[in-house]
């Protein structure tokens, strides 16, 4: 049901459910990655773009695929 509420107008009841609820796993998200950078300094600040929140631009998602590859093989 999630699924098919992410894909409803956002001015509709449902799309509008449907942001509350993705805002607030996104931002449960980039807590998880703010926690990890105090302990792994190399992520500081990094903690949007890995939680796949925010502005998604193309050097944004450059880095998120080159943090993701790192972690991948090291």
């Amino acid at each position: 049901m999630r699924l098919a509420m992410g894909f409803a107008p956002t001015e509709s009841e449902s799309g509008a459910a449907a942001v509350a609820f993705n805002r607030g796993l996104f931002d449960a998200v980039a807590a998880f990655f703010r926690e990890a950078a105090l302990l792994h300094r190399s992520m500081k600040g990094r903690s949007r773009p890995l939680a796949g929140s925010g502005p998604l631009d193309d050097a944004t998602l450059r880095e998120a695929s080159r943090q993701f590859m790192h972690g991948i093989f090291s």
